[in-house]
């Protein structure tokens, strides 16, 4: 379901302790066996910022093709805002050690805000699971279903 780019980051916001939401196809397709090759996560910018700001930091370290990234401090964590990881072709080593590439299609967009919704309440009403071997937390049904509409 996953690629190892999309793992790779996953990994990073664990290990920094960020508190996010898998939303979008990855959600729908955990429910409804969807097919969808990107990653959305919804993060959120109120509780343990310091966290997202330190992963996003050490992404940009590793990938420093990562442009958006780039802009004056502090990132773009302000609401209303979308980073789509890579921005354009990426070279990332997979878990076997080699060397592939990566485009936007196939990568992760990163949420700050969806609208009309609260993130402490989508987070309180999402499920915990394992993905492709990650524990995450992903919208509920009922809030994919009703995020989908919009």
């Amino acid at each position: 379901m996953l690629n190892d780019y999309q793992k790779e980051f996953l990994d990073n916001l664990i290990r920094h302790k960020a508190r996010f939401l898998i939303i979008g196809g990855v959600a729908r397709q955990h429910y409804q066996g969807w097919h969808t090759k990107d990653l959305d996560i919804l993060i959120d910018i109120d509780e343990r910022r310091e966290a997202i700001e330190a992963a996003l930091q050490e992404w940009k370290r590793r990938y420093a093709i990562h442009t958006i990234l780039d802009l004056a401090p502090p990132l773009a964590l302000r609401p209303m805002v979308q980073m789509k990881f890579p921005d354009d072709l990426c070279p990332y080593q997979d878990r076997n050690g080699d060397v592939r590439e990566i485009g936007p299609d196939n990568g992760v967009d990163v949420l700050t805000t969806l609208p009309g919704f609260a993130f402490a309440d989508l987070y309180a009403r999402g499920n915990d699971v394992i993905i492709d071997g990650i524990e995450v937390r992903i919208l509920s049904q009922p809030d994919v279903d009703q995020t989908g509409k919009q």
